[in-house]
């Protein structure tokens, strides 16, 4: 006759710690960074308090675990953003490249997975401004500008380094706002839905957006 399992038995493998690096990023990208506590993440992966800080110390080393997971094991930021073989030879098909990058970009936070939870943390990163999961952001955001800078300089060969900077950051503005502002959108459209006619016309969006303000002519600084 088999033993029944132990509810706060210690994580094993692999598999477990993820399991409890999800139930730990769901409540993050629901609670924030702050409300969330580590007795209330226990719960929800079914295991002792005691299991979560042997396994990472504090809650600051279990967010900054749970964006790295989100960024390097679910979404595959790595693979998104290896480096073609070949950049596009006209300006027509680099603005093809992007926007379908784009598009990949937006869809890994929010259809790549059912629980949806990775663009939540990706948000409370940026509001929680905890130093070690910033620095897992930031080498995201390195790869993702590796990737796109030499292509969106076909589109457009008189864009300055501090032009894309600032292009490159309203990128990653509009994808994380779309989980920012996701209450509010549902609170005021009544009838819209995280589905995937929405999250194919948000992608779509997202794109068309960035592509026209590199066609725009320049606003210099006072």
């Amino acid at each position: 006759m088999s033993r029944p399992k132990k509810k706060n038995a210690p994580i094993q493998g692999l598999s477990r710690r993820s399991d409890l690096l999800i139930a730990a990023g769901k409540l993050f990208a629901e609670q924030g960074f702050t409300k969330a506590g580590m007795r209330q993440i226990a719960i929800r992966a079914g295991v002792a308090v005691h299991t979560v800080t042997y396994h990472f110390g504090s809650k600051k080393a279990l967010f900054a675990e749970c964006l790295r997971h989100a960024l390097e094991d679910r979404v595959r930021y790595h693979e998104m953003f290896a480096p073609p073989s070949t950049l596009p030879s006209t300006a027509r098909s680099a603005a093809t490249a992007v926007k379908e990058k784009i598009e990949e970009c937006f869809r890994a936070f929010y259809a790549r997975h059912e629980d949806q939870w990775q663009g939540g943390v990706l948000v409370q990163t940026m509001m929680s401004r905890q130093p070690d999961a910033m620095a897992a952001m930031s080498a995201m955001l390195d790869a993702s500008r590796g990737w796109f800078l030499p292509i969106v300089r076909i589109v457009k060969p008189d864009l300055d380094d501090k032009q894309f900077f600032y292009w490159h950051m309203s990128l990653w503005a509009e994808i994380s706002f779309y989980t920012m502002a996701r209450p509010l959108l549902l609170r005021r459209l009544k009838n819209l839905k995280y589905d995937e006619t929405t999250l194919a016309a948000g992608a779509c969006h997202i794109a068309a957006l960035m592509l026209a303000g590199l066609k725009k002519p320049e606003i210099h600084e006072p």
